[in-house]
């Protein structure tokens, strides 16, 4: 008994498995890799069910039981398009084998070895079997996450799933049928990461490996530059048949403008001019109407006695105009700039003001619907939000029987360890360093935007769920409300939180909840990127755009 009692300790080793995590998801969290296995072989079992191969369906079973059990040393190795190449080396294998076998209980010992071997040398109709089965699992697996399927192309799939079909003849249809239907349902179809033009994605680093600062760098300089300005539309001048307008004010004391008119019923949305050209300065593209030498503090190293600019949004300024700047002038501000839309203006404005009013709200809302989609389907009990923007994102998420709870990363203690986690941005992971998450810790994270392709994350922290944008990861909804305490609605002052509700953020807020509504809103928002580089085609009159008016004004 004591020696039963001993192996039994030994055994123990193999739950490990159902802490190694895989590629694949599992509602809000990855598979494991024990999942993986007892998958294989009921779908195994289904096979064999209904054909008869004339094999021994025991070793079938046994050898998909023991297949991966080597990723308890070696972690698992997905197959991955960038990671086609990736050869295991064999010195490494023989390190893992050793020291595995080495833990296991007799007489598992020996026969994980003789399964391991057989399986890995493919000589057998029964490990052939077991390796197409091994190989058809992710596929029926991922039908039900079509996200997972990022950079899967039809030719990458025929090249590494088919190989394992051509031994059995009974299962070729099989194969063809799950191609039709993936290529048939769009299961291949081409994400655009980047919405990018003269060609700045080709400097995109093709080598994801390094540290977030890094990597962050290498992927936000290629955007950076003001030579990737379009100029097509310089000098062509317009109006428009409307009376909206936009201010941009300064004061020497205050960073954004916080007073009268966050309350009156004509001001749409106020921000900070300045982190509209943020680091990283991706929205260059939209050829703004305001040059960045004199309307952006240069890496948002804000210095005593230097601020930033705030752009105000107004309607009915025609009759109102001396009103505003009356408010202004009696707050202390500075009117730097007026532009009317009703004025003959440049378009270059008209693209500014459609870009940040019409095109990043409906960004938001699409991103924003993205996330309940995906709450809806993991029901998680707890959502976290990350101060400050997390009070603003709180306001779109509200479910009975799931309570919310709202984090300050600098001063946080706890264990968040398994939560569900909602973010405007990831950009370098900073504030999970600051929740003490470790690169091994289990985790969802849903975000508006993130400033690299999710899998980089995901790559760094390997049980966690990112869940963020797969196409147009440059176009920043978080804009809108980056160093904005009045529309988040809450600020931090001398380390107490100080709350805002002025009409403003419940107009804005009552607006990204009326887009979400929208049907298709996936495609129009695409459709609308791709218009933003037309605008020269259409300009003033876009019709994306035109047709966006009269839904918001419905």
């Amino acid at each position: 008994m004591k020696e039963l009692i001993e192996d039994l300790h030994k055994f123990r080793i193999l739950n490990r498995l159902k802490s190694i995590y895989r590629k694949n998801s599992v509602d809000n969290r990855k598979e494991s890799s024990a999942e993986h296995s007892w998958s294989c072989l009921l779908l195994a079992d289904f096979f064999l069910s209904k054909i008869d191969l004339g094999i021994d369906k025991t070793k079938v079973y046994e050898l998909l039981i023991y297949h991966d059990i080597l990723e308890i040393e070696s972690g698992d190795i997905p197959l991955e398009p960038k990671n086609n190449n990736f050869v295991k080396d064999k010195k490494d294998e023989e390190i893992f084998l050793e020291k595995l076998q080495k833990q296991l209980p007799m007489p598992l010992d020996s026969k994980f070895l003789n399964l391991h071997n057989e399986f890995k040398e493919q000589k057998t109709s029964e490990a052939k079997f077991a390796k197409l089965i091994d190989s058809l699992d992710p596929i029926i697996h991922e039908l039900d996450y079509k996200e997972d399927w990022t950079g899967w192309s039809k030719e990458f799939f025929i090249k590494e799933k088919s190989k394992y079909f051509e031994e059995f003849p009974d299962f070729i249809p099989l194969f063809n049928e799950i191609l039709e239907y993936l290529t048939k349902n769009n299961y291949f179809a081409k994400k655009k990461e980047y919405l990018v033009k003269k060609g700045e994605d080709k400097n995109l680093p093709e080598n994801e490996n390094g540290d977030f600062g890094g990597l962050f760098k290498r992927f936000t300089e290629p955007f950076m530059k003001d030579f990737n300005v379009d100029t097509h539309i310089q000098g062509t001048f317009m109006k428009r048949d409307n009376s909206k307008a936009i201010y941009i004010i300064k004061n020497k004391n205050q960073e954004l403008y916080g007073g009268k008119l966050w309350n009156d019923p004509d001001v749409d949305v106020i921000s900070n001019m300045d982190y509209m050209y943020c680091l990283p300065s991706w929205d260059w593209w939209i050829n703004p109407e305001f040059p960045s030498e004199s309307f952006r503090v240069e890496y948002l190293n804000h210095t005593p006695g230097k601020y930033g600019n705030t752009v105000v949004f107004v309607n009915n300024n025609k009759n109102r105009e001396e009103d505003f700047k009356s408010i202004l002038s009696g707050e202390g501000f500075e009117i730097l700039e007026i532009k009317r839309q009703y004025d003959a203006n440049n378009i270059e404005f008209f693209m500014f003001y459609d870009y940040y009013r019409i095109f990043l709200p409906l960004k938001m809302a699409r991103e924003l619907k993205r996330i309940k989609v995906d709450l809806e389907k993991s029901k998680p009990n707890k959502l976290y939000f990350l101060l400050r923007s997390g009070f603003l994102l709180s306001e779109f998420f509200n479910y009975p029987g799931i309570k919310k709870e709202f984090i300050n990363p600098k001063s946080f203690k706890g264990d968040i360890r398994g939560g569900y986690i909602i973010d405007d941005c990831i950009v370098m992971a900073r504030s999970l360093k600051k929740l003490n998450l470790k690169k091994d810790s289990h985790f969802t994270l849903s975000v508006l935007d993130c400033s690299m392709p999710k899998r980089i994350y995901e790559k760094e922290y390997l049980k966690a769920h990112i869940r963020a944008p797969i196409d147009l990861i440059n176009m920043f909804s978080c804009r809108i409300f980056e160093k904005n305490p009045f529309l988040i609605g809450m600020d931090f002052n001398r380390g107490k939180e100080v709350y805002y509700n002025s009409l403003v953020r419940k107009t804005f807020i009552n607006e990204i909840k009326r887009l979400q509504k929208l049907k298709n809103i996936n495609k129009i928002v695409n459709s609308m990127a791709i218009d933003l580089f037309n605008y020269r085609e259409g300009g003033y009159k876009n019709k994306h755009f035109e047709k966006l008016i009269s839904i918001k004004n419905e």
